[in-house]
């Protein structure tokens, strides 16, 4: 992380959340962007021409293959992205090492070392049917405290994000800034900020859990973002107008933000559009990034020739 300079603003990287799988090139998974985009290669060829700078591999718990999450991390890095990770925060910390206890992040952590890079690992809190919020927090503090022991004693270059949570059926102490500020900070460690994930704060928003900007304790903690917005449900493309983006970009640029901007969508939810509302939305984040807040949708006549381009 690094010092907040208020009124400060200028160009941020772009992410786009990809299945490892898609990025890998398993066809047993991530189906709905090749139908769409087709092969990876040309797909992250186009992205990173329209200004996406990052790929976050969506995601890679610990149960994962290592050899896929290192290759879809790859596959990035030969398209010449930067690589983040959404993974999880592992059920058992039965072991000692990062091997014994999330085996996925093993080779490619090494390989992000080995390249002189350093990357974002996105978590949530842990959530449960049954608890208490207190429990929960207690028990995602002890876990992460103890994730972040093994990351740093391992050389590892990674540095976790908690991301906040939306509203649901599950008792969860990541949904509020408050509760997301309060056991980064009980950790008692370095290597740790927040994941602010805008779609499911305005979720909040919109069922009364929180205030409509985040505190400045909360935003100062952010060192990567989730970005969509709301339909029916969450990680809906940024053309349904119901977050308030252009606003959230603009606090994080006014407090000298340096990290991602990055795109989570869900296009499996809204099969009829996808093509349309992912490059509409990569081009909207792209001029937010850069400080323009009137975020400018991609005309329909450049999202044809992207998709005939793709198809061929």
């Amino acid at each position: 992380m690094r010092d907040a300079r208020p009124g400060t603003r200028g160009p941020v990287r772009i992410g786009l959340s990809l299945p490892p799988a898609y990025l890998e090139g398993d066809p047993s998974g991530g189906a709905i962007w090749r139908e769409t985009f087709g092969d990876v290669e040309g797909f992250l060829a186009a992205v990173r021409e329209a200004g996406v700078s990052s790929i976050e591999a969506r995601s890679i718990g610990e149960d994962v293959d290592p050899c896929l999450a290192l290759r879809a991390a790859e596959r990035a890095w030969d398209a010449g992205l930067g690589v983040t990770v959404h993974g999880r925060l592992p059920r058992q910390f039965a072991g000692t090492t990062l091997g014994e206890v999330y085996p996925s992040l093993v080779p490619l952590s090494s390989a992000l070392r080995a390249r002189g890079g350093a990357g974002i690992l996105t978590l949530h809190c842990y959530s449960e049917q049954d608890g208490s919020v207190p429990q929960l927090a207690e028990r995602t503090v002890r876990a992460l405290r103890s994730l972040l022991d093994l990351l740093q004693r391992e050389g590892a270059p990674l540095s976790i994000a908690l991301e906040i949570n939306h509203v649901g059926p599950r008792v969860d102490p990541g949904i509020t800034y408050a509760g997301i500020v309060e056991m980064i900070a009980s950790t008692g460690r370095p290597g740790i900020g927040a994941c602010w994930d805008m779609g499911h704060a305005f979720m909040n928003v919109q069922h009364g859990q929180l205030a409509h900007d985040p505190s400045a304790a909360f935003l100062e903690r952010v060192i990567h973002t989730h970005v969509h917005d709301l339909g029916p449900r969450t990680h809906y493309p940024l053309t349904c107008g119901v977050v308030p983006v252009d606003r959230y970009v603009g606090l994080l640029l006014d407090r000298g933000y340096e990290g991602i901007l990055n795109l989570e969508l869900s296009p499996e939810r809204y099969p009829e559009s996808v093509r349309e509302g992912v490059w509409a939305s990569i081009e909207r984040l792209v001029a937010l990034g850069q400080g323009d807040q009137a975020g400018k949708a991609l005309p329909a006549a450049r999202r044809q020739d992207k998709g005939d381009a793709e198809d061929a």
